[in-house]
């Protein structure tokens, strides 16, 4: 919101001066590592710097072979704390807008979330008439299981830049409809970058569901290219700079 916008910014300021002052003494021998370009573009503006961009991998352990076209569910699925910020509700409002005849069930899996969230989303699925399933604190063979079995992952988080839910989805083989912060690994090659447009996401999905071809071109090549989003050639990466440090 914009109250909590004009907080930040009044108790961050101190903390944003003094690193200024950090980054002038310090300049000459810094080197700044940050996880996406969004932030990247973020720490030029306020501190006059150019950084590393590194993207974080996930650990590729678990997902066994692709699992295709014949495995899959009309389901949709979204990851992350069940919360606002996390947005499900915007998927749901989204998968309301398919007719009902071919409107996929929804999977929700969080860590935790906010109780009255929680309530709302399942008031809004019963009015909708929208199938919802929401698993709080599942493993992780679980959550496999959960993605290869699904059709699509929609993740619409507000003002997040970069997410391992995403990695996880293509390492899974699901095409992805994500809100715009995604554009460094998902592109009109493996899937959809969107505003928030409930009609727009429905459509995406639809265009995937009646086309089996456009499913497997997606699908196989966020497969393909998660593997270079892996956990170890992130740490081997980040490995590389502290050497030249020292």
């Amino acid at each position: 919101t914009i109250k909590e916008q004009v907080i930040n910014r009044i108790f961050l300021y101190p903390i944003k001066l003094i690193d200024r002052l950090n980054l002038m003494v310090h300049n000459n021998n810094l080197t700044i590592v940050t996880l996406s370009k969004i932030s990247g573009d973020m720490i030029r503006k306020t501190y006059n710097i150019k950084p590393r961009i590194i993207h974080p991998g996930i650990s590729l352990k678990g997902y066994a072979k692709y699992s295709g076209y014949n495995n899959r569910y009309n389901q949709v699925i979204t990851v992350g704390a069940i919360n606002k910020y996390k947005n499900q509700l915007f998927v749901l409002e989204s998968i309301s807008q398919i007719p009902i005849e071919n409107r996929p069930k929804v999977i929700i899996v969080g860590n935790g979330g906010d109780a009255q969230y929680v309530a709302d989303l399942r008031k809004y699925a019963r009015i909708k008439l929208i199938k919802i399933d929401i698993r709080i604190g599942i493993s992780k063979s679980t959550l496999i299981k959960l993605y290869k079995s699904s059709y699509a992952l929609m993740y619409s988080p507000v003002n997040e830049p970069y997410g391992l839910v995403v990695l996880e989805g293509m390492r899974a083989g699901l095409p992805i409809i994500a809100s715009k912060g995604y554009e460094e690994i998902i592109n009109s090659s493996n899937g959809y970058i969107l505003r928030q447009d409930a009609k727009l996401w429905a459509s995406a999905y639809m265009k995937l569901y009646k086309n089996r071809e456009l499913w497997e071109k997606y699908s196989q090549q966020n497969y393909t290219d998660s593997t270079n989003f892996s956990d170890l050639k992130y740490s081997q990466k980040i490995t590389s700079i502290i050497d030249r440090l020292i």
